[in-house]
C-alpha cells in the first residue's frame, strides 16, 4: 500500500464510501483503512457482506447478482509509469467479506500484467498496447464473492488500447533491460497484440506478435527483450538525375522497416 491510496467500501449497502490508507500503513502489504472524511465503519442492512474495490472512484457502483457482487468501474486508458511496478490506481483489487460483521478485507487482484523489457539508448516517452478483438480499457464490470475470484467483463464504451505514459521519459541502457509494467484484463488474445514505442523525440517503433497470448489474473506475461536505439539517419544515393539523396529511415522511425510518422500534403495538424 502507498500513502494516499483510496478504496471504495460498500458497508453492507450500495453506498460508496471513500476510505484511505492510514498513516503508518504505507509500504506494507496490509493496511488500516480510515474513512474520508471522518466517520466510522458502520454496517448496512441491504447486503450480507462488506465489499471493497481499489482504486476509489465516486462513480464506482455495486449490485448483487445471485451469489456474486458486481462493481461497475473504469480501467484507465492511460496508465502512468512507476519504476519496477504499476502507477497509482492502475492495478485494481476487490474484496468481499464473509458477512457485515467481518471488517477484514482480503483483496484479490483483478487484472493480469504485461511486462515489456527494453534495452538501448533511447528515452522512452510512451508505450501503447493494441489488440484487434478484446477491449483493454474503459468501462468494465468486476464480479466476485467471498469464495469466487474476480472476473472482468468489458462494457459498452470500452476500447482496445491502453497507453503507458512515461512522463518526462525513461532512459534506457544497453546492458540491462528496463521493465515497463502494463495492467491488462485477463483474456485469451487469439490474434496477439501490437506495441508502439515512442521516444521523447517523436520517433516510433511498432512490434507485433500474431501468436496467441494469454493474460491471466494476478500473473505476469513477460515479453522477450527489445532493443530500441536512437535513429542513425544516413543518406542513400539512388542515382537520381537530380542528385537527390534519400534517408535510410522514414521521419519519426527508429529503423528502416518502421513506419515512422504520418504526413499529408496541406494538413496543418
Amino acid at each position: 500500500w502507498n500513502s494516499g491510496d483510496c478504496v471504495s467500501i460498500f458497508e453492507g449497502s450500495g453506498a460508496n464510501g471513500q476510505y484511505q490508507v492510514a498513516e503508518g500503513s504505507a509500504g506494507s502489504i496490509s493496511a488500516e483503512l480510515v474513512p474520508v472524511p471522518g466517520g466510522s465503519f458502520v454496517d448496512g442492512t441491504e447486503l450480507d457482506a462488506n465489499i471493497a474495490y481499489y482504486p476509489y472512484s465516486p462513480s464506482n457502483s455495486l449490485l448483487k447478482n445471485g451469489d456474486v457482487y458486481e462493481i461497475s468501474a473504469t480501467l484507465p486508458q492511460t496508465q502512468h509509469y512507476a519504476e519496477g511496478s504499476f502507477g497509482d490506481g492502475c492495478f485494481p483489487m476487490m474484496a468481499v467479506t464473509e458477512g457485515t460483521g467481518d471488517k477484514n478485507l482480503k483483496f484479490k487482484n483483478v487484472l493480469g500484467c504485461l511486462k515489456i523489457q527494453l534495452k538501448g539508448d533511447a528515452v522512452i516517452k510512451s508505450i501503447t498496447v493494441t489488440n484487434k478483438t478484446y477491449p483493454m480499457s474503459g468501462p468494465v464490470k468486476v464480479s466476485a464473492s467471498n469464495t469466487v475470484l474476480p472476473t472482468v467483463a468489458p462494457q459498452s464504451g470500452s476500447v482496445k488500447t491502453v497507453t503507458l505514459d512515461c512522463g518526462a521519459g525513461v532512459q534506457l541502457n544497453n546492458e540491462t533491460a528496463t521493465s515497463f509494467m502494463i495492467a491488462l484484463p485477463p483474456a485469451r488474445l487469439n490474434s496477439g497484440f501490437s506495441i508502439e514505442i515512442a521516444d521523447i523525440n517523436g520517433n516510433h517503433m511498432t512490434k507485433t506478435t500474431s501468436k496467441v497470448q494469454v493474460i491471466e489474473r494476478s500473473k505476469i506475461l513477460v515479453m522477450p527483450e527489445l532493443v530500441v536505439m536512437q535513429p542513425n539517419i544516413q543518406s542513400v544515393d539512388l542515382g537520381l538525375p537530380s542528385g537527390t539523396k534519400w534517408a535510410t529511415h522514414n521521419m519519426g522511425a527508429f529503423r528502416p522497416e518502421d513506419r515512422g510518422n504520418f504526413y499529408a500534403w496541406g494538413e496543418t495538424k
